[in-house]
């Protein structure tokens, strides 16, 4: 028989384990991209890119399997 609590458990963890790894390289990505960004004064086209509200983007990414399993 299936301990589908358990299962539910393991299956939430690696879900959220995929998403920090995710945030986290696309934090580095951004900021290697701004620091570009940044060093070349002569290109106005881009702009930094703000990630201040990136954190909350992928807490609520993480809260969607608790939002929608009940």
């Amino acid at each position: 028989m299936i301990d589908l609590d358990k299962e539910y458990d393991k299956m939430n963890d690696k879900v959220k384990k995929v998403l920090d790894d995710a945030e986290s390289k696309m934090i580095d990505l951004i900021d290697d991209f701004n620091e570009k960004v940044e060093n070349d004064e002569n290109d106005e086209t881009f702009h930094e890119i703000e990630t201040s509200d990136l954190t909350m983007k992928f807490d609520d990414l993480k809260d969607y399997i608790e939002d929608y399993s009940q």
